[in-house]
C-alpha cells in the first residue's frame, strides 16, 4: 500500500481523493493545511486519518510515502524542494514550477537524493491519449495540431489565475497543457515559434495565441484564454487522416481516428476523476524504485517551462 500526503486541499485536491478512491493499493494518509479548517472537512470527507496545520510536518511523518502538492503554482518550487530534502516522493501540480531552472534544480536534487519526483500532468496517462498514440501511426507524418484552452474567468483579481504573487497567468494555468501536449504529439519541441498575447491589469498574460513550428514543416497552433469561452478540443492532422479529441482534450474520455478508409472511435469514462492514471503511474514508479516517470520524465517539465518563460518574456512580462 502506498500512503499519500496531501498538501494543499483546495479544489483540484478533490480530483486527486476522487483518482485515489479507485486505485488499487493507495491510500490518503495525511492532509496538511495552513487552513486547520479546510483539512479538517477534506479530512472528514475522504476519511484521512492525520491532519496537519504546517506543511514542514507533514514531510516528517513517517507513515507518508509520497507527497501530492495542490497548492498554487508560485509555491511548488519551495515545497516540492522541502519534500524531497525530507526524502519524501513527490507528484505535483502542473505548472511544476514557475521558471525551467527552479524545476531543472528540484530533477538535480532528486537525482541527489534518490527521490521520486513527477509532474502531475494528467492527460499524458489517460486511456484516450494511450490509443491517440496508437493511432499516429494510422494518419501518416502529422503536419497540422490545432487547440484551444480557454474559459471566460471571473475577474477577480485576488484570485490565482491573476495573481502574479500567486503564480498567476493563462500560459502556466492553462497554456501548458497546449504546448506540452503538442510537444507530446510531435515527439519533438518546436524549433521556433511566434507568440501574440494580451497582458492584463495585473501584469500577468490573460490570453495568449501562438503558433509552434516543428521540424517537417509542421506546425501547432493554440489559444489559451481566460477572457473568452471556446471548445475546448484539439485535432491532429496527417497525411491520411485525422484524429479529433473531444473535449476537453487534456481531460479526455474519447477521441475520434478519422481517415479515407476507416472512422474509429475509443471512449472510455474517467473511473474517478481522472487522476487516477497518474496515480498509478506513481504508484508503480515507487514500487520499482524509479526516481522519475518514463513517460513523463522531468526533462519534458522542463523544456515545457523553457517555452513558456520565452513566451513571457516576448510578452514583456519577464522572469517572474
Amino acid at each position: 500500500m502506498i500512503k499519500w500526503g496531501v498538501m494543499g486541499p483546495g479544489r483540484i485536491a478533490h480530483n486527486f481523493a476522487k483518482g485515489i478512491a479507485v486505485t488499487d493499493g493507495a491510500v490518503i494518509q495525511a492532509v496538511a493545511s495552513r487552513n486547520e479548517k479546510r483539512a479538517t472537512q477534506f479530512a472528514g470527507q475522504y476519511q484521512i486519518e492525520t491532519i496537519y496545520s504546517d506543511y514542514q510536518a507533514l514531510t516528517q511523518d513517517p507513515e507518508v510515502d509520497i507527497i501530492y502538492i495542490a497548492t498554487p503554482h508560485a509555491f511548488h518550487y519551495e515545497q516540492a524542494l522541502m519534500c524531497l530534502n525530507a526524502g519524501k516522493a513527490v507528484m505535483c501540480e502542473k505548472a511544476l514550477t514557475i521558471t525551467a531552472e527552479q524545476s531543472r534544480y528540484l530533477h538535480q536534487v532528486s537525482k541527489e537524493q534518490g527521490v521520486f519526483i513527477m509532474e502531475a500532468f494528467w492527460s499524458k496517462f489517460l486511456p484516450a491519449w494511450e490509443q491517440i498514440q496508437h493511432w499516429k501511426l494510422k494518419i501518416g507524418d502529422i503536419k497540422l495540431v490545432q487547440s484551444n484552452f480557454c474559459f471566460k474567468a471571473e475577474r477577480n483579481y485576488s484570485d490565482r489565475l491573476f495573481d502574479p504573487i500567486q503564480g498567476g497567468g493563462a500560459l502556466h494555468d492553462i497554456g501548458i497543457y497546449n504546448i506540452a501536449s503538442s510537444n507530446y504529439v510531435f515527439d519533438q519541441l518546436p524549433i521556433q515559434w511566434q507568440v501574440l498575447g494580451t497582458v492584463g491589469e495585473t501584469g500577468v498574460e490573460e490570453s495568449v495565441s501562438a503558433v509552434l513550428e516543428y521540424e517537417g514543416d509542421s506546425r501547432a497552433t493554440f489559444t489559451c484564454s481566460f477572457n473568452v469561452t471556446t471548445p475546448n478540443t484539439m485535432t491532429i492532422f496527417g497525411e491520411h487522416g485525422r484524429i479529433e479529441i473531444a473535449e476537453p482534450f487534456f481531460g479526455a474520455e474519447k477521441a475520434t481516428l478519422v481517415t479515407d478508409s476507416a472512422n474509429e472511435v475509443f471512449e472510455i469514462p474517467h473511473a474517478g476523476a481522472g487522476f487516477e492514471y497518474q496515480i498509478a503511474e506513481a504508484n508503480a514508479c515507487l514500487q520499482l524504485g524509479k526516481i522519475e516517470s518514463g513517460k513523463h520524465p522531468m526533462q519534458a517539465t522542463i523544456d515545457t517551462l523553457e517555452i513558456i518563460g520565452e513566451m513571457r518574456r516576448s510578452l514583456g512580462i519577464g522572469r517572474q
